[in-house]
């Protein structure tokens, strides 16, 4: 359960998949590997689902598989699917655990990939047979990305240092389209391979320019590679994530409308990289919430599960649940902390600030952050939000205008095509 695109908090459907996947990950790598099932390898999978692959799980089907493989908990799942899955998240983490020994010298790490190195190899396998030529295409990214850390020049532009990382995230996204059957009603106009080669690229940006951004400090005071050289482009490294993932949301809601998963798969993504804090490093998990969240895999599966699913009904012991987003913050007693699980009605708080959050309304304007080609992210009010045109190209920079709201953000128009019209 690592990764960068964690699905949308209270997703039932979601829950679902993973539990199935997860079951099947432990069938075919066994339980050591499933706290490397990988979030982007369920996002393939809900590729799958909206363009009527595969049937989604059905309705009784369990949000946790609590550590059991049983064949009713993996028929939720289409088996070829959640095999790729499997495979998807153990060649991640085959490619972290060498990251890390190299960069760290990390000897949790190595240990971790001299445990795992049967199941590595099986999932290397496994592409292998999708891809005779699998290895060397891989090992060239890694390459690549490499000699752009060794370069001799000074400064590195991130849209370029993201490029072999959005090039190998294409490159594997696109082979899971050997497991489809070519659907006219999606794919009049693009193949599923073309894509999702073209949502693994966007996500595969995304991915890299946020880990540059949240571990820039960090890099700084261990004196590790980071191709950012300062604060400001810290913000442009993390507006290149959010652009990433807004052009990702409109490829997904342009072809699967406004019930389509993977959208909101990526503006859950999107919301959540809007928050996050870039004045401190990621914290290193403490020994007490180890021993607590281990605690909780034993007694409750391994699972990290949101509290509005796996509290249902409530819990005997009188605390909201035993799963990991309780335990770390307020070790399952949820009415004792004012965090975001206690299932209570907060106190309402008046908070000393004069920053006032105006609404969006049609004919508010901003300005495009990066341009929109024609989708993007726009600006409005301090606030960032996916948006893309009726067709037209918008530069960097341009102030445009809403003119409809969509289910996954905004229609905007250039001010200067809106004056026209008048």
């Amino acid at each position: 359960m690592f990764g960068f695109l964690k699905g949308p908090r209270g997703n039932r459907l979601y829950r679902q998949v993973y539990s199935g996947c997860c079951a099947v990950q432990h069938q075919e790598y066994g339980t050591s590997s499933l706290i490397f099932l990988s979030y982007e390898a369920i996002f393939v999978y809900f590729f799958a689902l909206d363009s009527n692959q595969v049937s989604p799980p059905e309705k009784d089907s369990v949000t946790c598989c609590r550590l059991r493989r049983s064949q009713k908990i993996r028929s939720a799942v289409d088996p070829e699917l959640a095999k790729f899955s499997a495979a998807f998240g153990m060649l991640l983490t085959s490619i972290k655990l060498d990251d890390d020994v190299q960069d760290d010298r990390s000897w949790l790490a190595s240990f971790a990939r001299w445990r795992l190195k049967k199941r590595i190899a099986k999932a290397h396998a496994y592409f292998q047979a999708l891809d005779t030529d699998f290895e060397n295409k891989v090992i060239g990214f890694l390459k690549a990305h490499a000699a752009l850390e060794k370069s001799n020049t000074q400064t590195i532009e991130i849209n370029d240092y993201v490029t072999p990382t959005a090039n190998a995230f294409g490159y594997v996204f696109g082979l899971a389209s050997q497991l489809f059957e070519d659907s006219p009603e999606f794919f009049d106009k693009e193949t599923p391979k073309s894509t999702l080669q073209q949502l693994g690229q966007h996500v595969g940006a995304a991915i890299i320019a946020f880990d540059c951004a949240v571990d820039w400090n960090r890099d700084r005071r261990r004196g590790s590679f980071n191709p950012l050289a300062n604060a400001e482009e810290v913000q442009l490294s993390l507006q290149l994530c959010r652009r990433s993932l807004a052009q990702a949301i409109w490829i997904c809601a342009d072809l699967f409308g406004k019930r389509s998963q993977t959208a909101a798969v990526l503006k859950a993504a999107f919301d959540r990289t809007g928050v996050v804090s870039l004045e401190r490093s990621r914290k290193k998990p403490t020994w007490g919430t180890v021993r607590r969240t281990g605690w909780a895999i034993l007694r409750r599966g391994d699972c990290d599960c949101p509290v509005d699913i796996c509290c249902e009904g409530g819990s005997s012991s009188g605390s909201c649940c035993d799963c990991l987003q309780c335990l770390e913050c307020c070790n399952g007693d949820c009415g004792a902390c004012d965090c975001e699980n206690n299932r209570k009605e907060p106190e309402k708080k008046v908070e000393a600030s004069n920053h006032v959050v105006t609404p969006v309304t049609i004919g508010s304007r901003g300005v495009a952050i990066g341009p929109l080609n024609p989708s993007g992210m726009v600006r409005i009010n301090n606030s960032d939000y996916p948006a893309k045109t009726s067709g037209t190209w918008v530069g960097d920079g341009e102030f445009v205008e809403v003119i409809a709201f969509e289910s996954f953000g905004l229609l905007v128009a250039p001010i200067n095509d809106i004056v026209q019209v008048q």
